[in-house]
């Protein structure tokens, strides 16, 4: 398969989902065009598979979707039931810095990766002044062209994803929720009792700690036992 027939088909796939997605809710393209302020026969090119949305624009209608943006280009279906009804976003500030926080990302792997901006344009087939574009926040990048960044800087798309704003934190709630159902019973009830907490909050701990720390710990543990 060529890159053009993959990259088609990548958009017909979010075309899909987002249709999908807005008649369950029962919503017209033009009500969704006006949630993530674009006209709505951009709206309509992106249902269509004609134009692929921006990384910004696919966090905020997953958000209002009801659906993790992840599930665009991963095999997902699990999406926590039972979220509190969602407080208005502000779309446009938060996507004018969602824009910016990207290209800071974008400019930092690069570097990461020793590409000059020259090499990455000509690796991912845009100008010079496109990607210094993409990276300064001044233009919201489109999806396809985010993915051919993100193989070429040796990251995954899920590297992008927001976790701060309103709208990336209710993603993460979600994401939360969703692994939480996934858990053995057992497991559930004992992190639900309050009595645990402690438990709990030093399991989170012992995640965090630097592999060599936890592995003082363990040999400590052992001088005690034996």
């Amino acid at each position: 398969m060529d890159q053009q027939t993959s990259n088609h088909l990548v958009a017909d796939k979010i075309g899909l989902v987002l249709q999908h997605k807005r008649i369950e809710l029962g919503l017209s393209p033009e009500e969704c065009a006006g949630l993530i302020n674009v006209e709505p026969g951009i709206y309509s090119a992106y249902e269509a598979g004609e134009q692929y949305p921006s990384m910004p624009e696919i966090e905020a209608l997953s958000y209002y979707f009801d659906f993790l943006p992840e599930e665009l280009w991963e095999l997902q279906e699990n999406v926590a039931e039972g979220e509190p009804q969602k407080p208005n976003v502000n779309f446009k500030l938060i996507s004018k810095i969602r824009c910016r926080s990207i290209g800071a990302m974008i400019r930092q792997y690069r570097l990461e990766a020793g590409l000059t901006a020259d090499h990455l344009a000509q690796k991912i087939g845009i100008s010079n002044e496109a990607l210094e574009s993409y990276e300064l926040g001044e233009t919201a990048i489109p999806f396809d062209l985010l993915e051919r960044i993100s193989e070429a800087t040796h990251h995954s798309l899920n590297d992008f994803l927001d976790r701060k704003s309103p709208i990336g934190s209710w993603a993460e709630r979600q994401r939360i929720s969703s692994d939480l159902s996934m858990l053995p019973e057992g497991l559930k009830v004992f992190a639900a009792k309050p009595i645990n907490r402690p438990y709990l909050e030093l399991a989170k701990k012992l995640s965090e700690m630097p592999v060599d720390k936890l592995r003082e710990i363990a040999v400590g543990l052992l001088e005690i036992t034996l």
